[in-house]
């Protein structure tokens, strides 16, 4: 804790205490940045030139600093009327200060002494009057401005002949030492920081805040907290995250940096076309190849989606979505080409087609039209469908309309 003094000098006889006088102190240096006021005690020397053994007080009004603290009244106020406290001007002490009659007041001393029985002095020692608005903008110069009033219950003037103002306080500080770092944890970015930040003589606690490159995303973290997990804004280029330590109001403000490129989700995956099997009940099974993701969020699987288009080339109905790398569904009707496509967060990719042939036709002259038809052979006593080829020149090649 410091402290710093501004004070004041006066002629006797000159500057009359029952007046709500202003003072110009001086000797002082600005209060520093950010300090904390801790506490504002006040003396005062005044006398009046009468002296009593039996009864009579000085009366102490108020004292008040321009834009800062006060006591019944403050700086900008017309007049101080209201009493802060008396103290009994009654002594038997007679020659200086050190033989003075001391009293407690305001949590500092009054001391009164009779000066070769022509004065009675008062001199209030570090008072603080439990005084309003410790204002630290008040103290920011070399030289203050204070009011007092202070009079006496005896016959004639009571004059100030000294005047202090000494503020005790603090300068709150916040070191932060350490590195800021991140790594990649499924789609998000971990930030791990391992110093606790050394803080004090502020208001409040420490607390940190994140910033994703783009945005303050986060508040008022605890100050015992190591990490932070955040979604990136986006993912393939580099980010410059931060982290920042704030107290005494966020006055008080230290940042750490990192700069990091998220992987997007990513799949791998063998596209070939997927195989057709037909199974004797009639139905297909549909075989596709596994793939693998990476960097995609937690719990996130790939999924394959099984289409059936009507040519090589056309759009394709959904027939179902599966985690397996096969499915059984009923043989179509009709020639169908079946693809899959495989998803893995925003990650796809889609495979090539394989043909599947419901029947074999050859078509026929009927006289007057073209016929389709379907082409069987009597086998073991039952008619049994044939796949039909033809021969073109040099080899059999499949055959159908």
């Amino acid at each position: 804790m410091a402290s710093i003094t501004w004070s004041t000098s006066l002629s006797s006889g000159t500057y009359a205490g029952t007046n709500w006088t202003s003072y110009n102190l001086s000797g002082g240096s600005p209060l520093p940045a950010n300090a904390v006021i801790t506490n504002v005690e006040y003396s005062v020397t005044a006398y009046i030139g009468k002296y009593t053994s039996k009864s009579g007080n000085f009366n102490f009004y108020a004292i008040a600093v321009n834009n800062g603290p006060y006591t019944t009244s403050s700086y900008d106020s017309g007049s101080a009327t209201t009493l802060t406290g008396t103290i009994s001007a009654v002594t038997s002490s007679n020659g200086s200060e050190s033989s003075a009659t001391t009293y407690s007041f305001q949590s500092g001393s009054a001391k009164v002494w009779r000066y070769n029985n022509q004065r009675t002095y008062l001199h209030l020692v570090d008072c603080d009057f439990s005084s309003n608005q410790s204002t630290p903008s008040a103290f920011s110069s070399s030289n203050i401005s204070v009011k007092v009033r202070l009079n006496s219950s005896l016959s004639g003037t009571t004059y100030i002949t000294a005047i202090s103002v000494t503020v005790s306080y603090v300068v709150p500080y916040l070191s932060w030492g350490g590195t800021l770092s991140a790594y990649q944890s499924n789609n998000q970015v971990v930030l791990n920081w391992s110093a606790t930040p050394s803080y004090g003589n502020g208001t409040g606690t420490c607390t940190y805040s994140v910033h994703n490159g783009t945005t303050w995303v986060k508040y008022d973290l605890a100050v015992s907290t190591r990490s932070y997990t955040l979604t990136p804004t986006s993912y393939g280029g580099n980010i410059t995250y931060k982290v920042a330590a704030l107290y005494h109001g966020g006055l008080l403000y230290e940042e750490k940096t990192v700069t990091f490129a998220a992987k997007a989700p990513s799949l791998s995956w063998n596209n070939t076309a997927p195989t057709v099997t037909e199974n004797a009940d009639g139905t297909l099974t549909i075989s596709w190849n596994a793939g693998s993701g990476s960097w995609g969020a937690a719990g996130t699987v790939v999924k394959y989606t099984l289409y059936a288009a009507s040519s090589s080339t056309s759009s394709g109905t959904a027939v179902g979505t599966y985690t397996s790398i096969s499915a059984t569904i009923a043989a179509p009707a009709k020639d169908t080409y079946y693809y899959v496509t495989a998803v893995y967060g925003s990650a796809s990719s889609t495979s090539g087609r394989t043909a599947y042939a419901a029947h074999r036709t050859v078509k026929r002259w009927n006289g007057s039209a073209w016929e389709e038809c379907i082409v069987y052979c009597y086998q073991n006593g039952t008619w049994v469908e044939c796949i039909p080829y033809v021969y073109n020149g040099s080899g059999w090649s499949l055959l159908s309309h």
